[in-house]
């Protein structure tokens, strides 16, 4: 599921959710929604592979990963995992959702 939001200060934002409702992937702000759907196309246009994502360590040794324009702006990242192996597997599981969510044409 890809949801939509706008937030009090009027920015767009993004969600890809699991089937089960567990997010994989939360977009940045965005102050136009023609920014918004130019991200969520540049994501869901893109040939993804596992490479395509920037891995992170944060400060307190969690896992996370970040999806980047060309230029290095991030775009989105995930949720915090606490093993290298759950981020990688997080990965997995966000291409596999893009992939079935454009089969299913709900983005």
């Amino acid at each position: 599921m890809l949801d939509t939001l706008k937030n009090q200060e009027g920015e767009f934002q993004f969600l890809i959710k699991a089937k089960s409702g567990q997010i994989l992937l939360e977009s940045s702000f965005f102050a136009t929604e023609e920014n918004l759907n130019r991200a969520i196309s540049h994501l869901t246009n893109s040939d993804l592979g596992t490479n395509d994502f920037e891995r992170k360590t944060s400060h307190d040794g969690q896992f996370f990963f970040r999806f980047n324009e060309d230029n290095g702006t991030e775009l989105a990242k995930s949720q915090l995992y606490d093993s290298e192996m759950g981020m990688e597997n997080g990965i997995k599981n966000l291409i596999s959702r893009i992939n079935e969510l454009k089969d299913e044409n709900s983005l």
